[in-house]
């Protein structure tokens, strides 16, 4: 079934994620087989067919944005390893937002962040799912506003200074 095949490579990118944004090892990401795809996922869209039937007509207009950030993306590109990190991890994205879609899962897509530690020059990136996103958030914003706690309890579960009372 075409809609299954597709799906199955959007998992699979999903799945080979870390490992795709390191620099050492295979590059599991063939940009010729994500163009291919993504003409398959857009022909399904556009005809209605597979699990884009039920798709109302928000969710198709998202999706077929997503799909023209990923040929935007890798046009003119043949090896993902061409691609900044930033692009990678932009492409990576607009694939697992596609997904996402697809499967009806917004909480089960990840989200690929590049950025610089400080004190360092070097930029890493981080991939976690939108619902451990979401968990972070909600567990920074639950140490704020807790009373009378101190600067060492938040870092190092220990005293120090105090963040009021």
């Amino acid at each position: 079934m075409k809609v299954h095949g597709i799906l199955m490579l959007v998992s699979f990118i999903a799945a080979s994620l870390p490992g795709s944004l390191r620099a050492e090892g295979p590059n599991p990401i063939d940009l010729a087989v994500v163009r291919e795809k993504q003409a398959l996922v857009r022909e399904d869209v556009e005809a209605g067919t597979g699990v884009f039937a039920k798709l109302d007509s928000a969710s198709i207009s998202r999706l077929l944005q997503h799909q023209d950030r990923v040929e935007a993306i890798i046009e003119g590109v043949d090896d993902f390893d061409a691609l900044s990190g930033a692009k990678q991890a932009e492409l990576i994205n607009e694939l697992e937002a596609i997904q996402a879609i697809a499967n009806r899962t917004p909480d089960e897509r990840v989200v690929c962040e590049r950025y610089k530690p400080t004190g360092s020059k070097r930029p890493i990136t981080t991939c976690r799912t939108a619902a451990q996103r979401a968990a972070e958030r909600e567990a920074g914003q639950g140490d704020i506003n807790r009373p009378g706690l101190t600067c060492g309890e938040m870092a190092q579960g220990h005293g120090g200074c105090r963040m009021g009372n």
